[in-house]
């Protein structure tokens, strides 16, 4: 039988974790976003399924999805969230200032690579504004009201999961990605002209890019070299390391077109699998853009996209 729901009793938390599961479609991934155990996630859901008397998950080898009780429960879920947002937004707005933090949810990469660069400038002007980075996994696609900005990379027949009334979110890039490798790497042999030819090669792999639709030829490539030449097949979970990997001559790896002028000493490669493209968005909650500090960094971001040109060579308003 259900336990009746007491609302003085109703925690938070989790409301917070019912959506993370949700958003990530699995309970490790839920985890990672808030900074807990997948073991606390579980036992945690379970608990609040009881309470509730409903099952919310369905429970899958590949994670977890929603039943049609936890379907009907999500739009009331985000609106306690975005309520919740905006409470403290308004307590901030009280003393509206440029003082304070903006926390920023992205892809290790594109922080390192990108963001750090983008709000460089905003430091000798602003020094009382400090910037954080909050790192996800891509799977995850989060934008919850632990991060005041967020910046997700989608293919563009991907749908974005952030649109909507109490979102505001932009696309400010275009990436095309691309096999690249390093000048010592083709000095022992030559250039790969074809997929068959790259097939050939020792490759280095993102752990995260098998989750990005658009880039399918590049991860049919490897998943075909995996299953000839395990040992051939690098993998790695950062984009740092897999720069490093490829610029140490370890193999040929994906990288956005713009890696040769962030390191001179990457070489692309035209073998047919040019111009993979991958769409930035760039969002936050309305409620959080109502803070002048949060606007002055999304316009900051928006600003560095569109002065790069020949970094992002198509960029969607």
């Amino acid at each position: 039988m259900p336990v009746p729901l007491d609302l003085d009793g109703l925690d938070w938390n989790d409301i917070r974790l019912f959506l993370a599961a949700a958003r990530c479609r699995s309970f490790s991934g839920a985890a990672l976003a808030l900074g807990t155990t997948q073991a606390t996630v579980s036992r945690r859901i379970a608990q609040f399924e009881h309470r509730i008397g409903r099952a919310l998950f369905q429970r899958n080898t590949a994670g977890v999805e929603l039943t049609d009780a936890g379907a009907a429960l999500l739009d009331a879920a985000q609106g306690m969230e975005q309520a919740a947002a905006g409470f403290a937004q308004a307590v901030e707005a009280l003393g509206d200032t440029m003082a304070g933090t903006v926390m920023i949810s992205a892809g290790d990469g594109v922080i390192s690579y990108l963001l750090t660069e983008a709000v460089a400038p905003l430091r000798g002007r602003w020094p009382e504004l400090a910037v954080r980075f909050k790192g996800f996994a891509r799977a995850q696609q989060i934008a919850s009201a632990d991060a005041d900005l967020f910046l997700i990379p989608l293919a563009p027949q991907e749908p974005l999961l952030w649109q909507g009334a109490a979102f505001r979110t932009r696309r400010v890039a275009r990436l095309g990605f691309m096999p690249f490798a390093s000048r010592g790497f083709l000095a022992e042999r030559p250039a790969p002209r074809s997929v068959a030819e790259i097939a050939a090669c020792a490759l280095v792999d993102h752990a995260t890019y098998r989750e990005d639709a658009g880039l399918q030829p590049w991860n049919e490539l490897v998943a075909r070299l995996q299953e000839e030449r395990p040992a051939a097949v690098m993998v790695v979970d950062s984009t740092a390391a897999l720069h490093r990997a490829i610029k140490a001559g370890l193999g040929i790896g994906l990288l956005p077109s713009y890696a040769p002028a962030i390191d001179p000493d990457l070489v692309p490669i035209d073998c047919g699998l040019a111009g993979l493209p991958m769409d930035l968005w760039l969002g936050g909650h309305d409620a959080t853009l109502k803070l002048r500090r949060v606007r002055v960094v999304f316009d900051a971001i928006v600003q560095y996209f569109a002065a790069n040109p020949d970094w992002f060579g198509h960029r969607p308003g």
